[in-house]
């Protein structure tokens, strides 16, 4: 039976929660031996509806996921069926990539985008950039469609738009120009305060292309104040790390603000005077297991802007970790392996490498880290500072254009030659710590 048969659409519209209905509707369509009777919208409205409710239900999400993708084509699915599809999986944190790249494959092979309204452009790369799936096909082909239906787009949809294309780092002067700063301009006074951080997120952007468009100062003024104003806390598993590191002998501050905008975990000093992030990346951080949008675009943009070296510690991988002498061996496996990514690639780093997926690099690491000795005394415990941003250099984008995961796996490759273990991703996700601050984008509501 299609969706049409449930309520589930009906409650989330309503806003009325259910769970114990939301989670029978789920299980049993999860249960179907055939999902042909349902229709595009049926899908779209169910998935659309758990995502909205915030009704978990994983077994839902990858039934339909497995049917759509194994289908011959999405040429039955209309403009907002797909977006909202889509936007669906993105919000309830599932990648599916296989469905990510039916989508992609579909509008690379559409002639004709006439038929698509601003929202369901902007929720369509809003979905892929959130989940990491940045086609380049998708981006390009709806870039003229979107500076086509400029004056159509709401302040949602601009600050959707934008924060996506920064995720995605595909450079389009035609459609981020004067003209599209000017929208956002008169846009001013009805942006949120998640779409004045966005579009923080998207000056950055515009400053990592040298491209010359700026907001008008009092813009730029809001989309500061509101992305530095966050509130943060720090958890069970930063301090776990932290701790290790000051065990370590390292000289370190936490919770430091950056020129950028962006406030980082902890900011350690290495030898020759150079810093280094250390971000502890809980689950609100990855969808799968893969980063989300809105951490490679942090990574990326403290690197290449705030010229200081990122190195992630994922929440599963710590939690593997049942004591601190092991956890100590993988801090000295992740500096090596970076100091390895750093003597292949010099000291460049590029506007498209994260140090979650590349490793960037960490010259000169301390002695005391590297070579395992932890009988250094600990350095006091500073918190809360705010780093003024260095001078920007040149940004050297096509450098960083390379396939995602190849530099980690030369890496690995070298490391193996000189004996040095790759720390591998444990399957079980038991005892994993919640670390889910409210750091990028937050996830946007379909309307």
């Amino acid at each position: 039976a299609g969706a049409d048969q449930y309520s589930d659409g009906h409650l989330s519209s309503a806003g009325v929660s259910h769970p114990e209905l939301f989670r029978k509707i789920g299980y049993h369509i999860a249960r179907q031996t055939s999902l042909n009777s349902f229709k595009p919208q049926d899908f779209s409205n169910t998935a659309w509806a758990f995502a909205t409710a915030g009704a978990s239900h994983p077994e839902l999400f990858k039934k339909i996921g497995n049917h759509l993708a194994g289908l011959m084509s999405l040429n039955s699915f209309n403009p907002q069926a797909l977006s909202n599809t889509a936007w669906s999986f993105a919000t309830a944190g599932i990648s599916y990539p296989e469905l990510f790249r039916k989508i992609g494959d579909h509008v690379a092979e559409l002639g004709c985008f006439d038929s698509f309204k601003p929202q369901e452009l902007s929720n369509t790369v809003w979905a892929c950039a959130t989940i990491g799936h940045t086609d380049e096909r998708l981006f390009s082909a709806f870039a003229p469609v979107i500076r086509s239906k400029l004056d159509e787009c709401s302040e949602q949809d601009l600050a959707n738009i934008a924060w996506a294309y920064s995720v995605a780092n595909l450079p389009r002067h035609d459609l981020f120009n004067e003209g599209y700063a000017g929208a956002l301009a008169s846009n001013e006074n009805e942006f949120s305060v998640e779409e004045f951080r966005q579009l923080h997120q998207w000056q950055l952007w515009q400053q990592e292309l040298q491209s010359g468009i700026e907001l008008p100062r009092s813009l730029r003024a809001k989309c500061r104040n509101a992305f530095t104003s966050r509130g943060f806390s720090e958890s069970k598993l930063q301090n776990d790390v932290v701790d290790e590191l000051r065990i370590a002998g390292l000289d370190l501050e936490e919770e430091v603000l950056l020129g950028s905008g962006y406030r980082i975990d902890a900011l350690v000093k290495v030898g020759d005077g150079r810093k280094v992030a250390i971000e502890v990346d809980g689950p609100f951080h990855f969808i799968d297991r893969r980063p989300a949008g809105r951490t490679t675009l942090k990574h990326r943009q403290v690197a290449t802007l705030d010229r200081i070296e990122v190195v992630s510690v994922p929440y599963w991988e710590w939690d593997e970790l049942k004591n601190s002498e092991m956890k100590q061996h993988y801090l000295r496996k992740k500096l090596a392996l970076s100091y390895i990514i750093q003597s292949i690639y010099g000291r460049k780093i590029s506007s498209r490498c994260t140090a979650h997926n590349s490793g960037i690099a960490l010259c000169d690491v301390l002695p005391a880290l590297v070579h395992g000795t932890n009988n250094t005394r600990a350095a006091p415990r500073r918190r809360h500072r705010y780093l003024r941003p260095e001078p920007l250099e040149p940004v050297f984008g096509p450098l960083g254009r390379v396939r995602d995961g190849v530099p980690g796996q030369q890496a690995r490759e070298q490391a193996q030659e000189q004996g040095l273990e790759a720390t591998g991703v444990p399957q079980d996700e038991q005892g994993r710590e919640e670390h889910a601050r409210q750091d990028e984008a937050p996830h946007r509501q379909a309307r």
